[in-house]
């Protein structure tokens, strides 16, 4: 259906340079953020009530993705919420990619952004610690996610049941060891670790959606695969000029034609996909300083 399918088209976006040829996976469309988009910034008497209202929008999306994925004993609920997860990190931080237009008439960074505005100027301690801070209050975010990320992650994995199972590849080293790749697993998408078990809103957004455009590719293009195999087997093993076995030709030639317009479609998306990863790659090779790189390069290696 059209919920299904990876969005980029001029329709989706607000007019911003930075956006263009950014496809958003169909999860992140389907994101409940209402409590977000109806924010009453200015109501908000402290810090608390904007959190419970971030924690409402885990919450929510949590539940939508456990209801999405029936199958007990997977990780793809977790892979799912993982990836949430970090949607909502870029979205409090200002950095969220997706500029889809909602039934709500409200701008939910603007409203994100004057919530912090409105704490930065009446709080002294803020403004002597974020005096250097831009116009986004992006450090104050920052800290203020970093702060309560943990929150946030008990709340949006609380509906997981026990046996979904967050997989993670760690490389570890000991004096036994130079190396080795670990494989850790967690119940309940990592519900009850002490720290939170990823640091996936810490990968940039582009490179997250761009390895989940790949994953939904291949998946796709191997079932349409699998389903022609299927068929040219039927059509095979019948008699081709029979009437059954015309009907089993027509519809292997059917899926034939299905997965050729499948393989045109993903292939025009890869080249928007691989023009904008060439555009920030060269945006930011030289940009990030040197501290910074060593911090967020790690996180990347990791991912």
């Amino acid at each position: 259906g059209d919920n299904d399918q990876w969005k980029c088209d001029e329709n989706l976006y607000k007019a911003s340079e930075n956006n263009k040829n950014i496809f958003v996976p169909p999860r992140r469309q389907r994101m409940c953020i209402n409590n977000l988009e109806n924010l009453k910034f200015d109501k908000i008497r402290d810090k608390h009530a904007f959190l419970a209202d971030v924690l409402l929008t885990a919450r929510n999306e949590g539940e939508r993705i456990v209801q999405n994925h029936p199958d007990t004993n997977s990780s793809n609920v977790c892979v799912a919420l993982e990836r949430s997860f970090a949607d909502i990190a870029d979205i409090i931080r200002g950095r969220d990619g997706n500029k889809c237009e909602t039934k709500s008439p409200n701008n939910v960074e603007e409203l994100i952004k004057k919530f912090f505005e409105k704490n930065y100027r009446s709080n002294e301690e803020y403004k002597r610690k974020y005096q250097n801070d831009d116009e986004n209050y992006k450090k104050l975010r920052e800290d203020w996610w970093t702060k309560n990320r943990q929150k946030v992650w008990e709340v949006i994995t609380c509906g997981a049941r026990s046996n979904d199972l967050l997989i993670k590849r760690r490389w570890t080293t000991s004096k036994e060891s130079n190396g080795e790749n670990k494989l850790e697993l967690f119940r309940k998408c990592g519900h009850y670790e002490e720290k939170v078990p990823t640091y996936l809103d810490y990968v940039p957004q582009f490179l997250r959606w761009l390895t989940e455009w790949i994953e939904d590719f291949y998946r796709e293009k191997q079932n349409l695969i699998d389903d022609m195999e299927r068929h040219r087997e039927e059509c095979t093993r019948e008699d081709d000029k029979s009437k059954e076995g015309t009907s089993y030709c027509s519809t292997c030639k059917d899926k034939c034609k299905k997965y050729c317009e499948c393989v045109k479609k993903w292939k025009s998306e890869w080249e928007n996909q691989k023009n904008k990863y060439t555009e920030l790659y060269e945006q930011n090779k030289n940009k990030t300083s040197q501290k910074n790189t060593s911090r967020y390069d790690d996180y990347v290696k990791e991912f």
